[in-house]
C-alpha cells in the first residue's frame, strides 16, 4: 500500500526518526516545495534522508510517499 502524506518543516526530522523505528527497509520519496521555484525530490532509506536533511536548517513544505 501506497501512503502520503503532507509535513511541516519542523517536524520532518521526527518523522523521519520514527519511520528509520517502524520501517527502516522502506524505500521513501520526500518532495519539498512542489510546484514552486525551489522544488526538490529526494528518493532513498529513513536513515540516507534522515542524514541528508539534519545536516543543515530545514524549511518548507514536505510530501512524504512511502
Amino acid at each position: 500500500m501506497t501512503l502520503v502524506f503532507y509535513e511541516s518543516s519542523h517536524r520532518i526530522l521526527n518523522t523521519l526518526e520514527d519511520l528509520k523505528e517502524l520501517c527502516p527497509e522502506k524505500e521513501l520519496v520526500l518532495a519539498r516545495e512542489i510546484t514552486k521555484r525551489f522544488e526538490e525530490v529526494k528518493r532513498g532509506s529513513p536513515q540516507s534522508l534522515l542524514l541528508e536533511y539534519s545536516n543543515h536548517k530545514v524549511r518548507g513544505e514536505f510530501v512524504v510517499v512511502i
